[in-house]
């Protein structure tokens, strides 16, 4: 710093060294923040992983229930040709064909309304994926099992050294 003196002027130039253990800790300190940093990363991994899982599965269910409402409407198809039969051998009314009509009606468009959602689903896991939702993904045909979780007293004690949050937390303290 410059400090006037009368007409003098004095220049002087100081350093400060780090106290005995301070560079140390702060080493100790940054390598905590990067543990923790890793930790974050894990839990964004993880998160994205339940997401894309989840989107999967709403995707592959999608699936299946147009897949049986299109079946569902071949069924009502073939009923209405024996209702319609019916109805000119005048052995059947004609409140039942309609009946039939309304209801085939009704599963056409849930069906067309399940086709829509479809595009929407492939464009939320497609964008989990980082891929365009086009051309149509296929729908896939089995869901890969994993045995579930078990009431396991060794589970909950495991929980806090498995789950990435925790440690996160645990290393920036």
């Amino acid at each position: 710093y410059l400090e006037q003196m009368d007409r003098r002027y004095q220049v002087s130039l100081t350093q400060v060294f780090p106290a005995w253990g301070t560079r140390r800790l702060a080493i100790q300190e940054a390598e905590a923040e990067a543990k923790a940093a890793q930790y974050d990363w894990e839990t964004a991994r993880l998160a994205l992983y339940s997401q894309v899982v989840r989107a999967f599965h709403q995707y592959y269910y999608l699936g299946r229930e147009t897949e049986l409402t299109r079946q569902h409407l071949r069924l009502l198809g073939d009923l209405e040709h024996v209702v319609r039969t019916r109805y000119e051998e005048q052995t059947t009314s004609f409140s039942e064909l309609t009946a039939i009509q309304i209801e085939r009606a009704q599963w056409t468009e849930r069906l067309e309304t399940l086709q829509e959602e479809r595009w929407t689903q492939m464009a939320h896991l497609g964008a989990l994926l980082a891929r365009p939702a086009t051309p149509p993904f296929p729908w896939p045909h089995l869901i890969p099992s994993r045995p579930l979780l078990q009431n396991n007293p060794r589970f909950a004690g495991d929980l806090p050294e498995t789950n990435p949050e925790w440690l996160a937390a645990e290393a920036r303290i």
